[in-house]
């Protein structure tokens, strides 16, 4: 562990949070220097977990691809241009998706817009010696419906099932360790901390509504 290139994220809502020991944490010596948001493989926390920061910065690194797309290729290589948004794109705007799916209404319309002005750059229909979209095909849902791609929020959803799927198979690592058993009605802060550590030793009940999805995602 290397102290010089830690940092302290304290995650909590409250407006006062309770004040740190002798003022700050030290590891081998070393300050570790409290902020407000971090950085972990590619993800940006915040202390609120707003995930602001993390869906201003993906929108901003996929503006600056988008535009290099429509800068070097006119409307006529749409076929092309969607090869590249997939893989330059909305890889980026799917990259852990899953772990931040509850962000606001505001913020998952920002990554639509992406999605949404890619569309409007591309030919989508038999265009008359005109450069103008067809008219029926203006609208963001019958332009995804045909490319027949889906919203970015469905892709999150089927991303979250079939994490879940993985989980519920023991296909993901460290899955057992995510399914946590049920709180019982009456507890403290410390048996809560023991139920949420726990391993998992029967199945909640909530995971039976899973067995519905087994066969659409094994297929």
């Amino acid at each position: 562990m290397n102290s010089k290139n830690s940092q302290l994220l304290r995650i909590s809502t409250k407006k006062n949070k309770t004040a740190i020991p002798a003022g700050n944490y030290t590891f081998d010596a070393e300050v570790i220097p409290t902020k407000a948001e971090a950085e972990c493989l590619g993800v940006t926390f915040s202390s609120r977990l707003d995930w602001t920061g993390q869906v201003d910065k993906v929108v901003a690194k996929c503006r600056k691809r988008l535009y290099a797309i429509k800068a070097f290729f006119p409307r006529r290589f749409g076929v092309v241009k969607q090869l590249l948004f997939k893989s330059l794109v909305r890889s980026v705007m799917d990259y852990a998706s899953s772990s931040w799916y509850s962000t606001g209404k505001g913020l998952q319309k920002k990554l639509e817009n992406i999605q949404k002005k890619f569309l409007q750059t591309i030919r989508l229909g038999c265009l008359g010696g005109s450069e103008r979209h067809v008219v029926d095909f203006r609208q963001y849902r019958q332009h995804l419906a045909k490319v027949d791609w889906h919203p970015l929020w469905q892709r999150r959803l089927e991303g979250i099932l079939l994490n879940a799927f993985k989980i519920w198979k023991g296909m993901f690592a460290g899955g057992q360790l995510i399914m946590k058993r049920d709180m019982p009605r009456r507890t403290t802060r410390s048996q809560a901390k023991e139920f949420l550590l726990a391993p998992v030793i029967f199945a909640p009940a909530s995971c039976k509504l899973l067995d519905s999805t087994i066969v659409s995602l094994a297929t």
